[in-house]
């Protein structure tokens, strides 16, 4: 850190960051706004209101997004799970447990505590509680 002492840091907030799908292409990053339609589409989208992009230019700025853990598909679950070591079988066994019984629980690997997975039937979604 340079300046003045009172330890801030002064970060990039404007990015310009390449297409994965269309070569050539790159969108403007001004945190927190994107220039891709998939940002305009996704700002309304309630949950992860973030396109990979904008993702991207969090990660080149330095900053790091809390780990979405309601709402979640068992898609989402299953990837959550997996960056916290939990194995894919481990998860479709919790996953399909939480289903059946509203509920369910797993190890976490690193951790003396479990990771708690709540279903909610009306929603047909998740909410997982990290420890």
């Amino acid at each position: 850190m340079s300046g003045n002492g009172n330890g801030m840091a002064i970060r990039p907030t404007e990015f310009e960051v390449e297409s994965e799908t269309k070569a050539g292409v790159t969108y403007t990053v001004r945190l927190p706004y994107c220039s891709c339609p998939d940002f305009r589409y996704r700002r309304t989208t309630p949950g992860n209101p973030f396109c990979k992009h904008l993702l991207r230019a969090f990660e080149l700025g330095g900053w790091h997004l809390p780990e979405r853990t309601e709402g979640l598909t068992s898609d989402e679950v299953a990837g959550l799970l997996g960056r916290h070591g939990v194995n894919k079988h481990a998860v479709a066994v919790v996953i399909q447990n939480a289903r059946a019984q509203g509920g369910s629980a797993v190890p976490v690997d690193g951790y003396d505590t479990l990771a708690v997975i709540t279903y909610s039937r009306s929603g047909g979604l998740f909410t997982v509680a990290l420890p």
